[in-house]
């Protein structure tokens, strides 16, 4: 009986190892570069395009300390704010 039983257990055993160690490509999707706006104040994501863009109708803040550690809280290594007033997140 022992014996019929072990091929099933080590089946369903290298089952479960097989699903364990399949990864999701929708987990944990993060691009390369964030830009946010105004990361002090009222945070935005914002398009590249938009990012480039050096509008004075814009009243855009970024401060050099606040863009670091926002970027970090969101798992960017690095964190620095461009000519246009707006914080980049990156990770090189």
């Amino acid at each position: 009986m022992a014996i019929k039983t072990f091929p099933i257990l080590f089946a369903l055993l290298a089952a479960l190892l097989v699903a364990q160690t399949v990864s999701c490509d929708d987990e944990n999707i993060q691009s390369d570069i964030l830009f946010i706006e105004n990361p002090g104040t009222d945070p935005a994501v914002i398009s590249p395009a938009q990012a480039l863009l050096d509008s004075p109708a814009r009243n855009r803040v970024c401060n050099a300390a606040t863009c670091q550690r926002l970027c970090r809280s969101l798992n960017f290594r690095f964190g620095r704010c461009n000519r246009n007033r707006v914080c980049v997140c990156s990770n090189s």
